[in-house]
């Protein structure tokens, strides 16, 4: 039987970083896009995240239910069981996660904003879940070990993260790859 074709989505190239950085200046999606590229939380672990799921203390997120983006619904329980896991982060994250866990936000306010900005750029095969997929680009570009970025994405399988999460990013570099190499000293000993 021929395999079936999924939809694979991209990250976002060097440039592409560069330009959202400078133009998402609202800080609640300045938030959202700062936390999405550095943890590498689907956007419904993101929606459903509350201060309590916040270590600040530890450095660490507590990533243990997801919202459906279809209905709104909070789901007890993320989409996989190994998406039940902790992420680092470095404390220059702190301020964004503080505005995250004080700011309503919705599905489909995000997916529109982001929508019109890669619009506006001309940004094309992009979505929220290419934010995702930049996590795991960047931390594969800074040297994270293939094990821990399955553990920190909450993949089941490592060839997952390798084969269709890990993508080769044209030269350069962002804001996003600086913090990525600096949690890699973190977390990756």
């Amino acid at each position: 039987m021929p395999k079936s074709k999924s939809k694979h989505y991209r990250p976002l190239e060097y440039d592409e970083q560069v330009a959202l950085l400078k133009e998402v200046t609202t800080e609640k999606y300045k938030a959202v896009m700062w936390v999405l590229c550095c943890t590498g939380m689907r956007i419904g672990e993101l929606l459903a995240l509350n201060a309590s799921d916040i270590d600040y203390r530890n450095g660490v997120i507590r990533v243990d239910k997801d919202m459906d983006i279809q209905t709104g619904t909070l789901n007890d329980t993320p989409k996989t069981e190994t998406s039940i896991r902790t992420i680092p982060f470095l404390p220059s994250l702190e301020p964004y996660l503080k505005v995250l866990s004080q700011t309503p936000l919705t599905y489909n306010g995000i997916r529109l904003y982001f929508k019109r900005k890669y619009a506006k750029f001309g940004f094309k095969g992009l979505n929220l879940h290419s934010f995702r997929h930049t996590f795991i680009s960047l931390c594969y570009a800074a040297g994270i070990s293939l094990k821990k970025i399955q553990t920190m994405a909450g993949h089941s399988d490592v060839n997952l993260t390798l084969n269709v999460y890990t993508h080769v990013l044209k030269k350069g570099g962002s804001k996003f790859l600086q913090y990525i190499k600096q949690l890699k000293k973190e977390v990756d000993c």
